[in-house]
């Protein structure tokens, strides 16, 4: 339909395998596409993608530019529901595929599978680390790396 095909937005503290998200979607036709982990009518913010013909219905209706205050996946979602006819295709991900780390609190790390491709609340370096050697070695038993289990909380 243009350039791209799908277009993603993701929090900064959200570790994920770009390859798995594409995985899921190959095959399916780029049309009316709304990818995320839904929460009522919209996606939560920490990852959300939206096929290219839902882009250009954003950057181009008129009512949107006064729709512009509060949180970005809200109103993501108030955009998109403007007209009822755009969303044909909801891909809607949770566990085990998505992982909410709480660190130090009720979520270990060690609920990570490797089916798991997007971890939120990833807040410091040492915390990125730990879930990309994590994922090596789930990709590459034969060459494991060693996995440096983060201590602390993410603040």
């Amino acid at each position: 339909p243009g350039r791209y095909d799908m277009v993603f937005k993701a929090d900064d503290d959200t570790y994920m395998q770009l390859d798995r998200v594409v995985a899921e979607l190959e095959g399916k036709e780029p049309l009316g596409i709304y990818y995320g982990y839904r929460y009522l009518d919209y996606m939560a913010g920490w990852l959300a993608g939206v096929s290219w013909d839902l882009v250009k219905f954003i950057a181009t209706d008129p009512r949107i530019p006064s729709m512009i205050v509060g949180h970005e996946d809200l109103l993501m979602g108030k955009w998109l529901h403007l007209d009822n006819d755009l969303i044909k295709q909801w891909f809607n991900f949770g566990p085990p595929k998505i992982h909410d780390q709480i660190w130090g609190g009720i979520n270990d790390p060690m609920d990570w599978s490797p089916k798991t491709f997007c971890i939120h609340r990833v807040k410091k370096p040492e915390h990125f680390l730990y879930f990309a050697e994590l994922d090596h070695n789930e990709r590459h038993p034969e060459d494991p790396i060693a996995v440096h289990r983060p201590t602390g909380t993410g603040k």
